[in-house]
Protein backbone atom coordinates (compact mmCIF):
# COMPACT_ATOMS: atom_id res chain seq x y z
CA UNK A 1 0.00 0.00 0.00
CA UNK A 2 1.04 3.76 -0.66
CA UNK A 3 1.61 6.33 1.88
CA UNK A 4 -1.20 9.33 1.68
CA UNK A 5 2.17 11.33 0.40
CA UNK A 6 2.09 9.20 -2.97
CA UNK A 7 -1.77 8.95 -2.94
CA UNK A 8 -1.74 12.64 -2.57
CA UNK A 9 0.88 12.99 -5.51
CA UNK A 10 -1.11 10.58 -8.01
CA UNK A 11 -4.18 12.72 -7.24
CA UNK A 12 -2.70 15.77 -7.99
CA UNK A 13 -2.16 14.84 -11.15
CA UNK A 14 -5.85 14.30 -12.39
CA UNK A 15 -6.95 17.72 -10.44
CA UNK A 16 -9.11 17.83 -7.23
CA UNK A 17 -12.20 18.07 -9.06
CA UNK A 18 -11.02 14.29 -9.98
CA UNK A 19 -9.73 13.19 -7.06
CA UNK A 20 -12.96 12.01 -5.95
CA UNK A 21 -13.49 9.46 -8.41
CA UNK A 22 -11.46 6.91 -6.19
CA UNK A 23 -12.48 8.22 -2.50
CA UNK A 24 -10.72 6.22 -0.14
CA UNK A 25 -9.46 3.20 -2.52
CA UNK A 26 -5.90 2.10 -1.55
CA UNK A 27 -3.16 2.07 -4.55
CA UNK A 28 -0.48 -0.23 -5.39
CA UNK A 29 2.46 -0.60 -7.42
CA UNK A 30 3.96 -3.30 -9.98
CA UNK A 31 6.85 -3.63 -11.52
CA UNK A 32 7.26 -4.43 -15.03
CA UNK A 33 9.32 -4.59 -18.09
CA UNK A 34 8.45 -2.93 -21.15
CA UNK A 35 8.74 -4.66 -24.63
CA UNK A 36 12.26 -2.20 -25.15
CA UNK A 37 13.24 -3.42 -21.72
CA UNK A 38 12.46 -0.72 -20.35
CA UNK A 39 11.61 -1.26 -16.35
CA UNK A 40 8.21 0.74 -15.49
CA UNK A 41 6.58 1.18 -12.24
CA UNK A 42 2.38 0.71 -12.79
CA UNK A 43 0.27 2.62 -10.15
CA UNK A 44 -2.68 0.40 -9.87
CA UNK A 45 -6.26 1.22 -8.07
CA UNK A 46 -8.78 -1.42 -7.76
CA UNK A 47 -7.23 -3.91 -10.20
CA UNK A 48 -6.97 -1.22 -12.57
CA UNK A 49 -4.12 0.36 -13.99
CA UNK A 50 -4.12 4.51 -13.62
CA UNK A 51 -0.59 5.40 -14.29
CA UNK A 52 3.06 4.44 -15.37
CA UNK A 53 6.26 5.74 -14.95
CA UNK A 54 9.50 5.17 -15.97
CA UNK A 55 11.53 4.42 -12.73
CA UNK A 56 14.22 6.83 -13.86
CA UNK A 57 12.09 9.38 -12.43
CA UNK A 58 10.24 9.96 -15.42
CA UNK A 59 6.99 11.93 -15.72
CA UNK A 60 3.87 9.95 -14.53
CA UNK A 61 1.45 8.81 -17.81
CA UNK A 62 -2.11 8.11 -17.50
CA UNK A 63 -3.48 5.00 -18.58
CA UNK A 64 -6.42 4.99 -21.22
CA UNK A 65 -8.68 3.91 -18.51
CA UNK A 66 -7.62 6.47 -16.26
CA UNK A 67 -8.29 9.15 -19.27
CA UNK A 68 -12.07 8.08 -20.48
CA UNK A 69 -12.69 8.69 -16.81
CA UNK A 70 -11.17 12.17 -17.03
CA UNK A 71 -11.13 13.10 -20.61
CA UNK A 72 -10.21 16.73 -19.80
CA UNK A 73 -7.35 16.51 -17.46
CA UNK A 74 -4.66 15.69 -19.98
CA UNK A 75 -3.70 17.73 -23.06
CA UNK A 76 -4.91 16.12 -26.11
CA UNK A 77 -3.69 15.58 -29.69
CA UNK A 78 -7.08 14.72 -32.08
CA UNK A 79 -6.70 12.42 -35.18
CA UNK A 80 -8.64 10.28 -38.07
CA UNK A 81 -10.01 7.15 -37.23
CA UNK A 82 -7.57 5.75 -40.03
CA UNK A 83 -4.49 6.80 -38.30
CA UNK A 84 -5.29 4.91 -35.23
CA UNK A 85 -4.49 1.85 -37.41
CA UNK A 86 -1.27 2.65 -37.69
CA UNK A 87 -0.02 3.22 -34.24
CA UNK A 88 -1.81 -0.45 -33.84
CA UNK A 89 1.21 -1.28 -36.14
CA UNK A 90 3.76 -0.06 -33.87
CA UNK A 91 4.30 3.65 -35.29
CA UNK A 92 4.60 6.48 -33.75
CA UNK A 93 2.00 9.60 -34.62
CA UNK A 94 3.37 11.58 -37.22
CA UNK A 95 2.40 15.86 -36.86
CA UNK A 96 0.62 15.92 -40.21
CA UNK A 97 -1.90 13.60 -38.72
CA UNK A 98 -2.93 15.81 -36.50
CA UNK A 99 -6.00 17.63 -36.92
CA UNK A 100 -6.46 21.26 -36.24
CA UNK A 101 -9.23 23.24 -37.47
CA UNK A 102 -11.55 25.73 -36.19
CA UNK A 103 -12.70 23.65 -33.26
CA UNK A 104 -9.69 21.85 -32.16
CA UNK A 105 -6.10 23.89 -32.03
CA UNK A 106 -2.62 22.52 -30.10
CA UNK A 107 -2.87 22.40 -26.22
CA UNK A 108 0.12 23.56 -24.37
CA UNK A 109 2.57 21.15 -24.10
CA UNK A 110 6.28 20.66 -23.37
CA UNK A 111 9.05 17.84 -25.06
CA UNK A 112 9.11 15.34 -23.22
CA UNK A 113 5.58 15.69 -21.19
CA UNK A 114 2.45 13.27 -21.66
CA UNK A 115 0.06 13.33 -23.91
CA UNK A 116 -3.22 11.72 -24.62
CA UNK A 117 -4.47 10.92 -28.62
CA UNK A 118 -7.98 10.92 -29.29
CA UNK A 119 -9.84 10.30 -32.42
CA UNK A 120 -11.90 13.17 -33.77
CA UNK A 121 -15.26 12.29 -36.41
CA UNK A 122 -15.90 15.34 -38.41
CA UNK A 123 -19.40 13.76 -39.91
CA UNK A 124 -20.46 12.66 -36.05
CA UNK A 125 -18.78 15.87 -34.37
CA UNK A 126 -17.53 13.09 -32.05
CA UNK A 127 -14.92 12.42 -29.86
CA UNK A 128 -13.71 8.09 -29.09
CA UNK A 129 -11.09 7.66 -26.53
CA UNK A 130 -8.05 9.01 -25.81
CA UNK A 131 -7.28 5.68 -27.77
CA UNK A 132 -3.30 5.80 -26.70
CA UNK A 133 -1.03 7.83 -24.62
CA UNK A 134 2.58 8.64 -25.44
CA UNK A 135 5.38 11.49 -25.28
CA UNK A 136 6.02 14.48 -27.07
CA UNK A 137 8.41 15.07 -28.96
CA UNK A 138 8.29 18.36 -29.74
CA UNK A 139 6.76 21.39 -27.55
CA UNK A 140 3.81 22.88 -29.02
CA UNK A 141 5.68 26.01 -30.28
CA UNK A 142 8.44 23.53 -31.99
CA UNK A 143 5.08 21.92 -33.49
CA UNK A 144 3.89 24.89 -34.78
CA UNK A 145 7.34 26.44 -36.14
CA UNK A 146 8.44 23.13 -38.03
CA UNK A 147 4.63 23.27 -39.93
CA UNK A 148 3.55 20.26 -38.16
CA UNK A 149 6.12 17.98 -39.90
CA UNK A 150 7.80 15.27 -38.83
CA UNK A 151 7.36 12.63 -35.78
CA UNK A 152 5.73 14.40 -32.98
CA UNK A 153 4.85 11.71 -30.55
CA UNK A 154 6.62 8.51 -29.44
CA UNK A 155 3.32 6.00 -28.41
CA UNK A 156 3.86 4.54 -25.08
CA UNK A 157 0.53 3.10 -24.25
CA UNK A 158 -2.64 2.71 -26.30
CA UNK A 159 -5.69 0.86 -26.65
CA UNK A 160 -5.93 -3.41 -27.51
CA UNK A 161 -2.36 -3.68 -25.90
CA UNK A 162 -0.76 -5.64 -23.01
CA UNK A 163 -1.39 -3.16 -20.41
CA UNK A 164 -5.23 -2.51 -21.41
CA UNK A 165 -5.24 -6.29 -21.44
CA UNK A 166 -4.27 -6.21 -17.49
CA UNK A 167 -7.28 -3.84 -16.72
CA UNK A 168 -11.04 -4.92 -17.18
CA UNK A 169 -10.75 -4.57 -20.67
CA UNK A 170 -13.77 -1.91 -21.58
CA UNK A 171 -14.27 -0.46 -24.95
CA UNK A 172 -13.43 2.78 -25.92
CA UNK A 173 -16.22 5.69 -24.95
CA UNK A 174 -17.32 7.94 -27.33
CA UNK A 175 -18.17 11.63 -26.53
CA UNK A 176 -20.22 14.47 -28.19
CA UNK A 177 -17.37 16.95 -29.13
CA UNK A 178 -19.60 19.95 -27.40
CA UNK A 179 -18.64 17.76 -24.21
CA UNK A 180 -14.92 17.83 -24.23
CA UNK A 181 -13.38 20.57 -26.71
CA UNK A 182 -13.58 23.53 -24.76
CA UNK A 183 -14.01 26.95 -26.46
CA UNK A 184 -11.19 28.32 -29.19
CA UNK A 185 -8.94 30.96 -27.52
CA UNK A 186 -8.04 33.65 -30.24
CA UNK A 187 -4.36 32.76 -31.41
CA UNK A 188 -1.33 35.51 -32.36
CA UNK A 189 -2.09 36.22 -35.80
CA UNK A 190 1.73 35.06 -36.87
CA UNK A 191 0.67 31.18 -34.91
CA UNK A 192 -2.12 30.77 -37.31
CA UNK A 193 -0.04 31.63 -40.60
CA UNK A 194 2.33 29.02 -38.74
CA UNK A 195 -0.64 25.58 -39.15
CA UNK A 196 -2.50 27.45 -42.07
CA UNK A 197 -1.10 24.56 -44.11
CA UNK A 198 -3.09 22.07 -41.98
CA UNK A 199 -6.41 24.04 -41.64
CA UNK A 200 -8.85 23.63 -44.41
CA UNK A 201 -10.79 26.85 -45.06
CA UNK A 202 -13.92 26.24 -47.36
CA UNK A 203 -13.97 29.05 -49.25
CA UNK A 204 -15.07 26.99 -52.58
CA UNK A 205 -18.19 27.75 -53.83
CA UNK A 206 -19.10 23.49 -54.36
CA UNK A 207 -19.80 21.60 -51.48
CA UNK A 208 -20.36 17.67 -51.42
CA UNK A 209 -22.22 15.91 -49.12
CA UNK A 210 -20.92 12.45 -48.48
CA UNK A 211 -24.57 11.20 -47.33
CA UNK A 212 -25.86 12.25 -50.92
CA UNK A 213 -25.50 9.41 -53.84
CA UNK A 214 -25.97 12.26 -56.50
CA UNK A 215 -24.63 15.76 -56.24
CA UNK A 216 -25.53 18.22 -58.91
CA UNK A 217 -21.88 20.38 -59.63
CA UNK A 218 -21.87 23.41 -61.80
CA UNK A 219 -20.26 23.18 -65.55
CA UNK A 220 -16.60 22.83 -65.22
CA UNK A 221 -15.34 26.20 -65.84
CA UNK A 222 -17.14 27.34 -63.00
CA UNK A 223 -16.21 25.06 -60.21
CA UNK A 224 -12.96 26.63 -59.35
CA UNK A 225 -14.43 30.35 -59.54
CA UNK A 226 -13.21 32.71 -56.78
CA UNK A 227 -15.98 34.07 -54.15
CA UNK A 228 -15.47 37.73 -55.36
CA UNK A 229 -16.02 37.79 -59.08
CA UNK A 230 -15.73 40.83 -61.28
CA UNK A 231 -17.93 42.01 -63.48
CA UNK A 232 -17.01 40.40 -66.31
CA UNK A 233 -16.99 37.51 -65.08
CA UNK A 234 -20.77 37.82 -63.68
CA UNK A 235 -21.52 38.75 -66.92
CA UNK A 236 -20.26 35.90 -68.59
CA UNK A 237 -22.32 33.86 -65.97
CA UNK A 238 -25.34 35.43 -67.11
CA UNK A 239 -25.13 35.16 -70.68
CA UNK A 240 -24.80 31.36 -69.75
CA UNK A 241 -27.10 31.04 -67.32
CA UNK A 242 -29.78 32.74 -70.04
CA UNK A 243 -28.95 30.41 -72.80
CA UNK A 244 -29.06 27.72 -70.98
CA UNK A 245 -32.99 28.91 -69.37
CA UNK A 246 -33.88 29.68 -73.06
CA UNK A 247 -33.29 26.60 -74.70
CA UNK A 248 -33.74 24.22 -72.18
CA UNK A 249 -35.75 25.23 -69.10
CA UNK A 250 -38.48 27.49 -71.23
CA UNK A 251 -41.41 24.98 -71.75
CA UNK A 252 -42.26 24.67 -75.36
CA UNK A 253 -46.09 25.44 -74.75
CA UNK A 254 -45.14 28.56 -73.02
CA UNK A 255 -47.74 31.76 -73.91
CA UNK A 256 -46.53 34.77 -74.85
CA UNK A 257 -46.21 37.49 -74.22
CA UNK A 258 -44.09 36.93 -71.07
CA UNK A 259 -43.13 39.02 -68.87
CA UNK A 260 -39.22 39.19 -68.20
CA UNK A 261 -39.77 39.51 -64.64
CA UNK A 262 -40.95 36.57 -64.39
CA UNK A 263 -38.83 34.26 -67.07
CA UNK A 264 -35.62 35.94 -64.92
CA UNK A 265 -37.26 34.40 -61.28
CA UNK A 266 -39.02 31.29 -62.91
CA UNK A 267 -36.78 30.15 -65.70
CA UNK A 268 -33.24 31.69 -65.36
CA UNK A 269 -32.66 31.90 -61.59
CA UNK A 270 -33.62 28.26 -61.15
CA UNK A 271 -31.72 26.89 -63.69
CA UNK A 272 -28.28 28.09 -61.65
CA UNK A 273 -25.65 25.17 -60.86
CA UNK A 274 -26.21 24.48 -56.96
CA UNK A 275 -23.91 27.16 -55.33
CA UNK A 276 -23.80 29.63 -57.68
CA UNK A 277 -25.40 33.00 -57.59
CA UNK A 278 -25.90 35.77 -59.85
CA UNK A 279 -25.86 39.76 -58.88
CA UNK A 280 -27.24 41.52 -61.68
CA UNK A 281 -26.45 44.84 -60.06
CA UNK A 282 -22.61 43.47 -60.40
CA UNK A 283 -22.70 43.51 -64.10
CA UNK A 284 -22.84 46.43 -66.90
CA UNK A 285 -26.40 45.91 -67.73
CA UNK A 286 -27.79 46.45 -64.04
CA UNK A 287 -31.38 45.51 -65.22
CA UNK A 288 -32.30 42.12 -67.01
CA UNK A 289 -34.35 44.18 -69.27
CA UNK A 290 -31.21 45.80 -70.35
CA UNK A 291 -29.27 42.94 -70.92
CA UNK A 292 -32.39 40.99 -73.02
CA UNK A 293 -31.86 44.25 -75.39
CA UNK A 294 -27.77 43.83 -75.78
CA UNK A 295 -27.98 40.01 -76.02
CA UNK A 296 -29.18 39.70 -79.39
CA UNK A 297 -26.26 41.53 -81.22
CA UNK A 298 -24.17 38.83 -80.17
CA UNK A 299 -26.11 35.82 -81.68
CA UNK A 300 -24.85 36.95 -84.92
CA UNK A 301 -26.09 38.06 -88.18
CA UNK A 302 -29.77 37.49 -88.94
CA UNK A 303 -29.83 36.00 -86.01
CA UNK A 304 -31.83 36.74 -82.49
CA UNK A 305 -32.22 34.71 -78.88
CA UNK A 306 -35.59 36.96 -78.17
CA UNK A 307 -37.94 40.42 -79.40
CA UNK A 308 -39.01 42.10 -76.56
CA UNK A 309 -41.92 44.76 -76.15
CA UNK A 310 -42.23 47.46 -74.12
CA UNK A 311 -45.59 48.78 -72.97
CA UNK A 312 -46.41 51.49 -70.07
CA UNK A 313 -42.91 50.54 -68.61
CA UNK A 314 -43.41 46.99 -68.67
CA UNK A 315 -40.75 45.19 -70.47
CA UNK A 316 -42.60 41.04 -71.87
CA UNK A 317 -40.76 38.59 -74.11
CA UNK A 318 -43.29 38.21 -76.92
CA UNK A 319 -40.92 35.37 -79.08
CA UNK A 320 -38.55 33.41 -78.27
CA UNK A 321 -35.40 32.21 -80.26
CA UNK A 322 -34.85 31.82 -84.43
CA UNK A 323 -32.76 29.17 -85.05
CA UNK A 324 -29.19 30.06 -84.93
CA UNK A 325 -26.47 29.77 -87.55
CA UNK A 326 -24.24 26.85 -87.27
CA UNK A 327 -21.42 28.83 -86.61
CA UNK A 328 -22.85 29.81 -83.14
CA UNK A 329 -21.54 28.12 -79.88
CA UNK A 330 -25.65 27.77 -79.05
CA UNK A 331 -26.42 26.37 -82.21
CA UNK A 332 -29.75 24.31 -81.49
CA UNK A 333 -28.36 21.62 -83.93
CA UNK A 334 -30.51 18.79 -84.31
CA UNK A 335 -27.54 16.48 -82.96
CA UNK A 336 -27.23 15.76 -79.51
CA UNK A 337 -24.28 16.94 -77.50
CA UNK A 338 -21.79 14.32 -76.14
CA UNK A 339 -22.38 12.20 -72.55
CA UNK A 340 -18.96 11.89 -71.00
CA UNK A 341 -18.38 9.71 -68.02
CA UNK A 342 -14.88 9.76 -66.08
CA UNK A 343 -14.41 7.76 -63.35
CA UNK A 344 -12.78 9.68 -60.62
CA UNK A 345 -12.81 9.65 -56.53
CA UNK A 346 -14.11 11.67 -53.94
CA UNK A 347 -12.21 12.65 -50.78
CA UNK A 348 -12.85 11.41 -47.40
CA UNK A 349 -11.07 12.77 -44.17
CA UNK A 350 -9.07 9.60 -43.47
CA UNK A 351 -7.78 10.27 -47.17
CA UNK A 352 -7.71 13.99 -47.01
CA UNK A 353 -5.28 13.52 -44.04
CA UNK A 354 -3.10 11.14 -46.05
CA UNK A 355 -2.80 14.03 -49.18
CA UNK A 356 -1.87 16.11 -46.32
CA UNK A 357 1.15 14.51 -45.43
CA UNK A 358 1.96 14.55 -49.00
CA UNK A 359 1.68 17.76 -50.14
CA UNK A 360 1.03 20.14 -46.81
CA UNK A 361 0.07 23.12 -48.45
CA UNK A 362 -2.65 21.64 -50.82
CA UNK A 363 -6.10 23.40 -50.55
CA UNK A 364 -7.69 20.13 -50.58
CA UNK A 365 -11.25 19.49 -48.65
CA UNK A 366 -13.08 16.56 -47.71
CA UNK A 367 -15.93 15.73 -51.10
CA UNK A 368 -12.82 17.53 -53.49
CA UNK A 369 -12.76 15.02 -56.90
CA UNK A 370 -9.53 13.67 -57.94
CA UNK A 371 -8.94 11.76 -60.91
CA UNK A 372 -6.57 8.93 -61.52
CA UNK A 373 -4.08 10.51 -63.52
CA UNK A 374 -4.16 13.92 -60.63
CA UNK A 375 -3.44 10.98 -57.76
CA UNK A 376 -0.54 9.87 -59.62
CA UNK A 377 0.63 13.32 -60.80
CA UNK A 378 0.53 13.93 -56.85
CA UNK A 379 2.78 11.07 -55.50
CA UNK A 380 5.37 10.74 -58.64
CA UNK A 381 5.53 14.79 -57.55
CA UNK A 382 6.23 14.02 -53.82
CA UNK A 383 8.88 11.38 -54.53
CA UNK A 384 10.49 13.61 -57.18
CA UNK A 385 11.07 16.48 -54.79
CA UNK A 386 12.00 14.01 -52.10
CA UNK A 387 14.39 12.26 -54.21
CA UNK A 388 13.01 9.02 -53.81
CA UNK A 389 12.25 7.60 -57.44
CA UNK A 390 13.97 5.17 -58.37
CA UNK A 391 14.21 3.22 -61.95
CA UNK A 392 10.90 1.75 -63.44
CA UNK A 393 8.64 4.26 -61.85
CA UNK A 394 9.57 2.84 -58.43
CA UNK A 395 10.17 4.95 -55.01
CA UNK A 396 11.74 4.31 -51.97
CA UNK A 397 9.42 4.38 -48.87
CA UNK A 398 9.93 6.79 -46.80
CA UNK A 399 8.18 7.27 -43.48
CA UNK A 400 5.32 9.03 -45.00
CA UNK A 401 4.77 6.72 -47.93
CA UNK A 402 5.59 3.60 -45.49
CA UNK A 403 2.59 5.25 -43.47
CA UNK A 404 0.07 5.41 -47.10
CA UNK A 405 1.18 2.29 -48.20
CA UNK A 406 1.18 0.24 -44.72
CA UNK A 407 4.45 -1.15 -44.87
CA UNK A 408 6.96 -0.23 -42.35
CA UNK A 409 10.51 -2.33 -43.26
CA UNK A 410 11.13 0.03 -45.65
CA UNK A 411 11.94 -0.87 -49.47
CA UNK A 412 11.30 0.21 -52.94
CA UNK A 413 7.53 -0.24 -54.70
CA UNK A 414 5.99 1.26 -58.07
CA UNK A 415 4.61 4.19 -57.84
CA UNK A 416 1.35 2.88 -59.62
CA UNK A 417 1.23 0.79 -56.36
CA UNK A 418 1.15 3.86 -53.47
CA UNK A 419 -1.75 5.78 -55.54
CA UNK A 420 -3.92 2.83 -55.41
CA UNK A 421 -3.61 2.38 -52.21
CA UNK A 422 -4.42 6.17 -51.25
CA UNK A 423 -7.04 5.37 -53.35
CA UNK A 424 -8.24 2.63 -51.44
CA UNK A 425 -9.14 5.00 -48.75
CA UNK A 426 -11.31 7.41 -51.37
CA UNK A 427 -14.82 7.28 -52.71
CA UNK A 428 -14.69 5.97 -55.99
CA UNK A 429 -17.16 7.88 -58.02
CA UNK A 430 -18.45 8.80 -61.70
CA UNK A 431 -18.02 12.22 -62.90
CA UNK A 432 -20.86 12.46 -65.72
CA UNK A 433 -21.06 15.71 -68.09
CA UNK A 434 -24.65 15.94 -69.71
CA UNK A 435 -24.91 16.86 -73.19
CA UNK A 436 -26.02 20.83 -72.42
CA UNK A 437 -22.46 20.71 -70.30
CA UNK A 438 -24.36 20.02 -66.67
CA UNK A 439 -22.15 18.31 -64.54
CA UNK A 440 -23.57 15.74 -62.24
CA UNK A 441 -21.43 13.30 -59.33
CA UNK A 442 -22.81 9.78 -58.95
CA UNK A 443 -20.93 8.32 -56.06
CA UNK A 444 -23.07 4.74 -56.35
CA UNK A 445 -22.15 2.68 -58.79
CA UNK A 446 -23.37 4.20 -62.06
CA UNK A 447 -26.02 2.37 -63.35
CA UNK A 448 -26.93 1.38 -67.19
CA UNK A 449 -29.33 2.25 -69.79
CA UNK A 450 -31.53 -0.58 -69.96
CA UNK A 451 -33.38 -1.30 -72.61
CA UNK A 452 -36.21 -3.74 -73.22
CA UNK A 453 -39.43 -4.80 -74.95
CA UNK A 454 -42.66 -6.26 -74.46
CA UNK A 455 -46.03 -7.43 -75.67
CA UNK A 456 -49.13 -5.16 -75.25
CA UNK A 457 -52.93 -5.47 -75.78
CA UNK A 458 -53.32 -6.27 -78.98
CA UNK A 459 -50.11 -8.09 -79.51
CA UNK A 460 -48.49 -5.10 -80.53
CA UNK A 461 -44.72 -4.43 -79.08
CA UNK A 462 -43.25 -1.67 -77.53
CA UNK A 463 -39.49 -0.98 -76.41
CA UNK A 464 -39.25 0.69 -72.53
CA UNK A 465 -36.14 3.08 -72.08
CA UNK A 466 -35.02 3.17 -68.28
CA UNK A 467 -31.86 5.49 -66.39
CA UNK A 468 -31.81 8.11 -69.05
CA UNK A 469 -31.33 10.30 -66.53
CA UNK A 470 -28.75 9.53 -64.95
CA UNK A 471 -26.16 10.04 -67.77
CA UNK A 472 -28.10 13.68 -68.16
CA UNK A 473 -30.05 13.12 -70.86
CA UNK A 474 -33.19 14.91 -71.25
CA UNK A 475 -36.37 12.05 -71.59
CA UNK A 476 -38.59 14.30 -73.75
CA UNK A 477 -35.95 15.39 -75.63
CA UNK A 478 -34.92 11.83 -76.50
CA UNK A 479 -38.98 10.88 -76.95
CA UNK A 480 -38.82 13.46 -79.71
CA UNK A 481 -36.07 12.42 -81.52
CA UNK A 482 -37.28 8.97 -81.44
CA UNK A 483 -40.53 10.49 -82.78
CA UNK A 484 -39.24 11.78 -85.27
CA UNK A 485 -36.09 9.62 -86.06
CA UNK A 486 -38.22 6.21 -86.52
CA UNK A 487 -41.62 8.25 -87.17
CA UNK A 488 -43.83 6.42 -83.93
CA UNK A 489 -45.16 7.32 -80.99
CA UNK A 490 -43.20 7.72 -78.09
CA UNK A 491 -44.74 9.00 -74.39
CA UNK A 492 -43.00 9.61 -70.86
CA UNK A 493 -43.85 7.18 -68.13
CA UNK A 494 -43.07 9.26 -64.58
CA UNK A 495 -42.07 7.00 -61.50
CA UNK A 496 -41.83 3.75 -63.37
CA UNK A 497 -40.69 0.79 -61.19
CA UNK A 498 -36.66 0.28 -61.18
CA UNK A 499 -36.08 3.35 -63.27
CA UNK A 500 -34.21 6.67 -62.31
CA UNK A 501 -36.41 9.31 -63.87
CA UNK A 502 -38.93 9.23 -66.59
CA UNK A 503 -38.94 6.23 -68.99
CA UNK A 504 -39.63 6.39 -72.19
CA UNK A 505 -42.09 3.95 -73.93
CA UNK A 506 -41.70 3.72 -77.75
CA UNK A 507 -44.28 1.59 -80.17
CA UNK A 508 -42.50 -1.36 -81.71
CA UNK A 509 -39.17 -2.81 -81.33
CA UNK A 510 -36.96 0.01 -81.56
CA UNK A 511 -34.23 -0.86 -80.21
CA UNK A 512 -31.22 -0.89 -83.00
CA UNK A 513 -32.66 2.76 -83.74
CA UNK A 514 -32.17 3.61 -79.98
CA UNK A 515 -28.51 1.99 -79.97
CA UNK A 516 -27.68 4.26 -82.75
CA UNK A 517 -29.03 7.51 -81.21
CA UNK A 518 -27.53 6.22 -77.96
CA UNK A 519 -23.77 6.48 -79.51
CA UNK A 520 -24.77 9.72 -80.72
CA UNK A 521 -25.24 10.94 -77.34
CA UNK A 522 -21.42 9.62 -76.66
CA UNK A 523 -22.87 7.10 -74.55
CA UNK A 524 -20.37 4.18 -74.40
CA UNK A 525 -22.15 0.13 -74.99
CA UNK A 526 -20.69 -0.73 -71.61
CA UNK A 527 -23.25 1.40 -69.89
CA UNK A 528 -26.05 0.10 -71.96
CA UNK A 529 -27.55 -3.06 -71.51
CA UNK A 530 -30.70 -5.06 -73.43
CA UNK A 531 -28.57 -3.86 -77.28
CA UNK A 532 -29.03 -7.41 -78.11
CA UNK A 533 -32.96 -7.42 -78.75
CA UNK A 534 -33.26 -5.83 -81.15
CA UNK A 535 -34.68 -6.86 -84.54
CA UNK A 536 -31.90 -8.67 -86.27
CA UNK A 537 -31.48 -8.51 -90.32
CA UNK A 538 -32.07 -11.28 -91.78
CA UNK A 539 -30.14 -11.00 -94.87
CA UNK A 540 -26.92 -10.64 -92.94
CA UNK A 541 -24.43 -13.25 -92.94
CA UNK A 542 -26.31 -14.64 -95.82
CA UNK A 543 -23.06 -15.11 -99.22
Amino acid sequence: MYKNIYRRKILSKIGESSADLFGKSSFSIASITTSSGISTNLYICEKQPIFFEERSNGPLYPSIYLAWQTPKSFPTLYIPELAFGYIQNGADLMLPGVIINEKIQLPMIERDSPICISIYSEKHDSIKGPIAVGKCLMSRDEMISSSMKGKGVQILHYYQDALWEYGHRETVPTFDASEILSPVIEQPSESKEDIAENITENTAELNINDQDDVVELPPEDDTKAEATEDAETQEEFLRKAFLYALRYKLPEDIKFPLDVGQFYATYLLKSLPEGRKLDMKKTKYKKFSTFLQQVNETAGDGNWFVTILSKKGIDSITDNAAPLSDSSSTSRSTKPGKVKVAECFTLTEASLQLIKQLLPNCSFKKGDILHQNELSEMVKKYVTEKSLLKNGNKAELDETLQIIVKQFTGGIVPINDISQKLSAHMTKAFLITAPDGRRSLRKTQLPQIVLSTEKRAGNKHVTLVNNLQAFGIDAKEFAQKVQIGSATGATLISQAPNCIGPQVLINGNQINFIIVLLDDYGVQKKFVKGAELGVKDKKKGKK
